[in-house]
């Protein structure tokens, strides 16, 4: 029995040989099915049909786009607290609270979803139409075409100035954009004075402000800039309604200065008349 159990033992140990040998450890071991990489690219290729065409190769990502599309995407949005002023925060901080200036803000987008707020600057020529009792229309709305000299306030409280001459004689309204009886804002002429406010026209000879009721709109074609207006509009002579000498308004201190030279009767000096 011991020579058999020996005998038994070195076959077995040579089979084992036979098995384990270096050549069958050509391939990599895979650990998750327990196999060769060699018998899996094997048991692969047999798998595989024979006839299938290789996948196409993955699109090419697309290109960053350029620096300068870049920055003129962000130059677009920026310009946008220009043209809705009134969605900034108070700069005053006593008026400020986050939770009042949230309920103004969705007050906002609600109103401008009933009417419609164009975009427009101090400078532009706007059309307004608003309820008034007093009107002799049917349905007691009056509609007021003018230069828009100022704008301002914040929130639900955004207002702007409209002024016009009628019948040789200065009129001016102050319109709150986001109440109830503003029913229309329309765009007849859409440019922007380099000047935040342009009340100096109370001074200024009535030619240079009388526009027409019935003016056509004027639209500009699509991507074009909002163009700049840079007028020097001339004063009439003394009294004025301010003393716009010491005023922060940079198109008529060239008027202003030339109206000083007259007084002191010295030359006149960078004054250019519109």
């Amino acid at each position: 029995m011991t020579l058999v159990s020996s005998w038994a033992a070195r076959v077995v140990l040579r089979q084992r040989q036979a098995l384990f040998t270096p050549a069958h450890f050509s391939g990599a071991w895979n650990p998750v099915r327990g196999a060769h990489a060699g018998d899996t690219q094997q048991e692969t290729d047999r798998t595989a049909p024979q006839d299938e065409t290789p996948a196409p190769p993955p699109p090419p990502a697309s290109p960053r786009p350029a620096v300068d599309q870049v920055s003129a995407r962000r130059v677009r949005r920026r310009e946008l607290r220009w043209a809705f002023p009134e969605f900034l925060p108070d700069p005053d901080q006593k008026f400020r609270n986050p939770l009042v200036e949230r309920l103004q803000r969705r007050d906002m987008l609600a109103r401008r979803e009933a009417v419609e707020l164009p975009e427009f600057y101090v400078g532009s020529l706007v059309a307004v139409t608003a309820a008034d009792p007093n009107s002799t229309a049917p349905n007691r709305l009056s509609r007021f075409l003018g230069l828009c000299i100022a704008r301002g306030g914040c929130g639900l409280r955004a207002w702007c100035v409209v002024r016009n001459v009628v019948d040789s004689q200065g009129v001016e309204f102050l319109y709150e954009l986001y109440s109830p009886v503003v029913h229309k804002v329309e765009v007849v002429r859409l440019r922007k004075h380099v000047d935040d406010e342009m009340y100096y026209l109370r001074d200024v000879g009535y030619e240079h402000q009388t526009f027409p009721q019935d003016m056509e709109a004027e639209i500009l074609p699509e991507g074009t800039p909002v163009p700049i207006e840079d007028t020097v509009y001339p004063l009439r002579p003394r009294p004025w309604t301010r003393n716009w000498e010491l005023m922060e308004v940079s198109r008529i201190r060239q008027c202003v200065s030339s109206h000083l030279c007259q007084r002191l009767r010295f030359p006149v000096l960078f004054c250019r008349t519109a």
